[in-house]
C-alpha cells in the first residue's frame, strides 16, 4: 500500500508534504503507529471518531466487532448486472449512474419542468497523465467533468451518452463549459441536489483477493465522511460483484432519511434488473 500510494506516509513542512525513504526500522515504527487492531473499547468508527485520538497522519484502524453486512442480493444476481454491462459494451458506472439518474427524476418535483439533466463525473487522472505519473506517485489527481442531457430521456440514452462521456471527455472541456452555462442555476432555477456519482472500478486494482495462502480477503469496506452539502454515490466492484455506497449529511439535508435514500438505491437496483437482466426483481 505504501508503494502504490506513498502520499499515506508523507509528512507536513509547511505547506510541502515530504517523503522520506525508510529504512527496516523506519518501516517498521511507521507500520506500527500507522496500522492500529482494537479488539476492545471501541465498537465501531462512528464511536473511533467521536473519542478517539486526533489523527495527524493517515491511519488505519482495524475494529474487527464492527463488521456489518448491508442487505444485498444474490451473488448470481451481482455477478449478472457485471456481466451484462460487459455484453452491451458499457461500464458498471454508466449502467448504475444511468438507473440513478432515472430514479431522480421518479422524485423529482414533479413541476419543475427541468429541460436537461446536469451533473458531474468524479475522475482519478492518474490513467491518462504519461509516466511517471500514472504509476506510484505521492499524490492522486481528482477531476470532474459536466455532463448534461436533455429531457426525456430513458436509460439506453442516458447509459450511452454517459458511457461516451467518461471515455472520450477527459481534457477536452470547451463544449462542456457551454453546457455548464446552461444549467438550472444559470437560468435561475433550483439546483439539483443529487448525488456526484464516482467510481472507484475494479477493486482488484488496488487489493489482491489474496496473499499466497495465508490470507483471503473475503470482503472490504469504505468509510466516509460527508461535511459539505454534496451527497456521494460510491460503486465498485469486488470479486465480479456490483458495491454500491450511498452516503450524505443529514446536518445538511434533513428530509434526507434513511427511508428515502432506500428508496434511491432500490429505483437503482429495478432499473437495472429491467434495463440489463430483462427482470423486474429487485
Amino acid at each position: 500500500m505504501r508503494y502504490e500510494e506513498p502520499d499515506i506516509a508523507t509528512t507536513l513542512k509547511g505547506e510541502t508534504k515530504v517523503y522520506e525513504t525508510p529504512d527496516e526500522a523506519a518501516l517498521q515504527k511507521w507500520l506500527d503507529s500507522t496500522f492500529t487492531f482494537i479488539v476492545t473499547g471501541i465498537p465501531d468508527a462512528e464511536e473511533l471518531q467521536r473519542n478517539g485520538q486526533r489523527i495527524e497522519l493517515a491511519t488505519l484502524y482495524y475494529i474487527p466487532h464492527s463488521r456489518a453486512c448491508p442487505p444485498c442480493t444474490s451473488l448470481h444476481h451481482r455477478r449478472s448486472i457485471v456481466q451484462a454491462c460487459n455484453g452491451k459494451g458499457i461500464t458498471v458506472a454508466t449502467s448504475v449512474h444511468a438507473a440513478y439518474s432515472l430514479g431522480l427524476m421518479k422524485h423529482a418535483n414533479p413541476l419543475s419542468n427541468t429541460p436537461r439533466y446536469t451533473t458531474v463525473n468524479s475522475f482519478n487522472l492518474r490513467d491518462y497523465l504519461p509516466a511517471p505519473y500514472n504509476k506510484s506517485a505521492a499524490a492522486n489527481y481528482p477531476t470532474i467533468i459536466p455532463f448534461t442531457i436533455d429531457l426525456p430521456a430513458d436509460f439506453s440514452q442516458l447509459a450511452q451518452a454517459l458511457n461516451h462521456r467518461c471515455r472520450n471527455g477527459v481534457g477536452a472541456y470547451n463544449s462542456f463549459l457551454v453546457g455548464m452555462a446552461r444549467t438550472p442555476k444559470a437560468e435561475a432555477a433550483p439546483v439539483p441536489t443529487d448525488a456526484c456519482v464516482s467510481s472507484l472500478g475494479v477493486i482488484e486494482k488496488y487489493l489482491q483477493r489474496s496473499n499466497g495462502n495465508t490470507v483471503t480477503v473475503k470482503d472490504y469496506k469504505i468509510v466516509l465522511d460527508v461535511v459539505l452539502g454534496i451527497d456521494a454515490s460510491l460503486l465498485s466492484t469486488f470479486k465480479d460483484q456490483l458495491r454500491l455506497v450511498y452516503s450524505f449529511n443529514d446536518g445538511v439535508y434533513e428530509y434526507e432519511e434513511p427511508t428515502k435514500i432506500t428508496e434511491y438505491l432500490n429505483h437503482v437496483a429495478k432499473v437495472l434488473n429491467e434495463e440489463l437482466l430483462g427482470s423486474a426483481a429487485v
